[in-house]
């Protein structure tokens, strides 16, 4: 059905002669055979994925198909009734059914399809046999949801606000909405991405009062069909339905109630209507404003509403204002914010220029104050004096540069967020929200691609979109009627002098011909930002002029706060000894900016990625100086060093075969693809790319080791290893290391070796928990091969190799652990507890690693260097353990090796005279995390 309207609506528009090849081809509406509950089901889901993406005209297509089909169906029971008046007519007859001249080969040229249609039997059939039903559908009626969705399709599409707007104040007054059942469906099996869960939270949201409320602001607050003179209409159902009902009452805590709802569409709902509430108001405030007959009352109501907004930004602050803390992004629901709050401000500037009266101005003041509080919250600040305002008061600056004792840390936090957000308006990978200084490695990377601010001058200096350009420059006209004393500044000369520039030209040229408007560089509506900024310094200026004293200077030193940082960043002259917007100013810097900017704006160096970023703690950074990193105390345990060379002698200790070997296609192609990757490699010029091709390569490397025709496996898994770790951690960096594990009576020792080295590797980028489960995977392999009664999986010199690389790769596990979780309390290096067998099996391979270094003369079995040599703190009895231990082994140089079906632990004991008491060996010291039936509990591993 709606295949046929749509080609029967594109033939209405073209009134073209349908070509016959594709009249042959089209396909005829198909017979009526789902009752209406079906097919208002059916219906009711497409407009809702209809409204979801916007597709407003296929939203009434929809609304069409349903009112064919009603009157389709109306005109099948018309003309069933008329059949059955037919029958019962003939029925009645004396003759009976059968007419004279009746012939069973008789056909009737005259019939169509009807017949055949009728015999369609659907479900609600009998129904119809209700007169009002028939009456309702005879009359284009709808139920109640789709009539709703009916509204925001019409309102939608343009052109006919009127009829929608109608429509849903009829819903709105027959309080029929509210009767409509909940949502029933549950949140199982949703999957982590934020846009499938936005729209599998939409269909399953029920079509209510407050759905229908949220899709008209949406669509009217964004979408630009709508004309701004049905902002008022719109307006009033919010302040009828939803302000006055939700958010005014009870001080607001029944929107708070909503806010904490468990269910997502409820939540979402509210506060789309409640920034779109705002920011009507705003929208019609302006238009007060900007109307060229202003009453005094108008201006006094523009007040009003512009104070009410700030109020209710205020009060629900905690949920509108919601940064993140790992990246310094702005989730939807912020943006909208800092477009309203900024729009407000302006309001309330405007106000108190046009009318000089002292009742307006009173009220402006009272904006004044809601305005300070919501912008110490964007600019992280705290809005409390912690200097004297009498320090060095404005009336007795004289001439530029201006100096900066007077500001407080309220002053500084402002000016900062003002200079960041000036950079971030001309460098899209820079988020302006940041709480510290603009630096080259807080750049992220970004759709866009715009490095606009030079860093020729003192300071970093742009470029500013032209209505704060020009704002600005009347601003400073402010200033110099509020202080006569101050020099004057040609703001507006050395502006022009700036664009004349060459290094200005060339920005302005590569923004058109990357077709980005200057005003659309910024992620996170920075220049919102400003502009709110902007406009609240004239606001100050406004009440400083009006004021006197130590209430004048607090005024002026606030709006100052905003206008020197602003107009130092766009003119490139200093006008004040403020430090701020020197941090990135090295010749470090200078000759990065110089090798990765090209000549069109555009940022080649590195960038931090969105979605391997750590997540930073709840708390907000600040800019103070960083707290001392927890100290890692070093092991305490003595460390056993195994050599690649006497790990490959151990593991060649069977090979019967001493031909050379030649090496297979699998295993040239398999050396073909490191020499890719290390070339690779050295072509990196970005840090970035230098990341991704250290994974390439340690991936290449892990290959090798599957070949029997490899050299040295055992090299192989150290430089893998290390390339590893040269990657960037965390994020889907697994992904390159995970392959399907082969069964565990099946594996051989080169899989068992290439999963040791596909868990270090893991480990190397901080995926402890699949690193350790991989070393369990192989320590349970293992232990099989060593139990005796297993008789069909043989135990020989390479499988003792592999429980010796299953010992240190778990220790390396251990001391990646140990270190993240000094570092970051909260980082996903906690690791779980090693499970019995696995700890059995990995103190068996200590010992065997303990008997190999022993008995081969040239290796050292102890380390004798600390881990971190910066931070020696191994203690006095340490060293008197390690030259015992030393000593011991010194006595026994001329030990012969051990057959490899001997018992090691026997062997130990027995042949090397260890006491069965561990602990004699270490007198007073306390071995942490040590196993009192295992001697060598304490010793660890060091990588390969």
């Amino acid at each position: 059905e709606v295949e046929n309207t749509a080609s029967n609506m594109q033939e209405s528009e073209n009134n073209e002669q349908p070509d016959p090849v594709e009249d042959e081809c089209s396909l005829e509406p198909l017979p009526l055979q789902a009752s209406r509950m079906t097919v208002y089901d059916i219906a009711a889901l497409l407009l809702k994925q209809c409204i979801h993406l916007g597709l407003f005209e296929g939203g009434l297509l929809v609304v069409q198909s349903v009112l064919n089909y009603s009157r389709e169906r109306v005109l099948r029971h018309d003309k069933s009734i008329e059949q059955r008046r037919e029958t019962e007519s003939l029925r009645n007859t004396e003759q009976g059914l059968i007419q004279p001249g009746f012939k069973y080969d008789k056909i009737n040229m005259e019939s169509d399809d009807s017949d055949e249609e009728l015999g369609n039997y659907v479900s609600d059939d009998e129904d119809l046999d209700q007169p009002e039903l028939v009456q309702w559908l005879k009359g284009g009626g709808l139920p109640i949801e789709i009539r709703a969705m009916h509204a925001i399709c019409l309102l939608g599409v343009g052109g006919q606000d009127y009829v929608a707007l109608n429509l849903a104040e009829q819903l709105f007054l027959s309080n029929e909405l509210d009767s409509l059942g909940e949502d029933i469906s549950s949140g199982a099996g949703r999957r982590d991405d934020s846009q499938f869960l936005a729209f599998s939270n939409h269909l399953q949201a029920p079509i209510n009062s407050s759905f229908l409320l949220s899709f008209i602001a949406t669509v009217v607050t964004k979408n630009v069909k709508v004309n701004p003179q049905s902002y008022r209409r719109v307006l009033s159902l919010l302040r009828e339905h939803f302000l006055a009902t939700i958010v005014d009452t009870n001080q607001g805590l029944d929107f708070d109630e909503v806010l904490s709802s468990p269910k997502e569409w409820e939540k979402t709902h509210a506060l789309t209507t409640l920034l779109a509430a705002l920011k009507l108001l705003i929208d019609c405030a302006r238009m007060d404003l900007d109307h060229p007959d202003q009453e005094v009352s108008v201006i006094n109501q523009a007040v009003t509403d512009s104070i009410y907004v700030l109020k209710i930004m205020l009060r629900f602050k905690y949920i509108l204002w919601n940064p993140s803390c790992s990246d310094w992004s702005l989730p939807e629901v912020s943006l909208d914010t800092v477009s309203v709050l900024s729009g407000a401000i302006y309001i309330l500037s405007c106000a108190v220029s046009l009318v000089q009266e002292e009742g307006v101005f009173d009220t402006v003041l009272v904006g004044l104050t809601k305005s300070r509080q919501l912008i110490s919250t964007i600019c992280q600040a705290d809005n409390t004096n912690s200097r004297p305002i009498g320090l060095s008061p404005s009336s007795t600056w004289q001439s530029f540069p201006l100096p900066c004792s007077w500001q407080t840390s309220f002053h500084e936090k402002i000016s900062l967020r003002t200079y960041n957000l000036c950079v971030a308006s001309c460098v899209s990978s820079f988020s302006g929200w940041e709480p510290l200084e603009f630096n080259l490695d807080q750049l992220r990377d970004s759709e866009k691609n715009f490095f606009g601010v030079s860093f020729e001058g003192r300071c970093v200096a742009g470029f500013l979109p032209k209505d704060v350009a020009s704002a600005t420059a009347e601003q400073w006209d402010h200033v110099s009627q509020i202080l006569p004393d101050l020099e004057e500044l040609p703001f507006e000369a050395d502006l022009e002098d700036r664009k004349n520039m060459n290094w200005y030209q060339k920005v302005m040229r590569n923004i058109e011909k990357q077709g980005i408007a200057s005003n659309k560089i910024s992620t996170y509506r920075e220049e919102d930002g400003i502009r709110a900024l902007l406009s609240y310094s004239s606001l100050c200026l406004t009440a400083a002029e009006r004021s006197d004293g130590d209430r004048k200077d607090d005024f002026v030193k606030l709006a100052m706060s905003v206008l020197l940082p602003l107009t130092q960043f766009s003119i490139d002259t200093q006008v004040w000894q403020s430090t701020i917007g020197t941090l990135v100013m090295s010749a470090r810097n200078g000759d990065k900016v110089g090798y990765f900017l090209d000549e069109n704006c555009q940022w080649l160096g590195p960038t931090k990625k969105q979605d391997k970023m750590k997540v930073a703690n709840k708390t907000q950074r600040t800019q103070g100086p960083k707290e001392a990193m927890p100290t890692r105390k070093l092991s305490r345990h003595n460390i056993i060093k195994v050599p690649t060379s006497v790990l490959l002698e151990e593991w060649r200790k069977d090979d019967t075969d001493e031909e050379s070997r030649v090496a297979s296609e699998d295993a040239r192609k398999a050396m073909m693809k490191l020499d890719s990757a290390m070339k690779n490699l050295r072509q990196s010029r970005t840090l970035n790319s230098l990341e991704r091709s250290s994974i390439d390569v340690a991936v290449a490397l892990i290959s090798l080791v599957s070949f029997d025709e490899c050299e040295n496996p055992f090299v192989c898994m150290q430089q893998a290893a290390m390339f590893a770790a040269m990657g960037s951690k965390r994020g889907n960096n697994d992904e390159p290391f995970k392959r399907f594990l082969p069964l565990k009576k099946k594996c051989t020792p080169v899989e068992a070796l290439n999963i040791l080295c596909r868990a270090d590797c893991l480990r190397a980028v901080h995926f402890l928990h699949e690193a350790q489960f991989l070393c369990t995977w192989v320590a349970s392999v293992t232990q099989s091969h060593r139990d005796v009664q297993q008789e069909e999986l043989p135990w020989n010199s390479r499988w003792r190799t592999v429980g010796i690389l299953t010992y240190i790769v778990s220790a390396t596990i251990d001391e990646t652990g140990e270190g993240l979780s000094l570092s970051d309390s909260n980082t996903a290096g906690a690791l779980r507890k090693w499970v019995e067998t696995a700890k059995e099996e990995i103190g068996r391979g200590k010992s065997d690693a303990l008997v190999i270094v022993t008995i081969n003369p040239n290796s050292v079995p102890f380390d004798e260097t600390p881990l971190n040599e910066e931070n020696p703190v191994v203690e006095e009895e340490d060293d008197d353990n390690q030259n015992d231990i030393t000593e011991m082994i010194q006595q026994k140089e001329n030990i012969e090796a051990v057959p490899p079906a001997a018992d090691v632990e026997q062997f130990l004991y027995e042949e090397l005279n260890i006491p069965q008491d561990g602990n004699a060996f270490f007198e007073d010291e306390v071995i942490e995390g040590g196993d009192d039936d295992d001697p060598f509990a304490g010793v660890e591993a060091v990588a390969i």
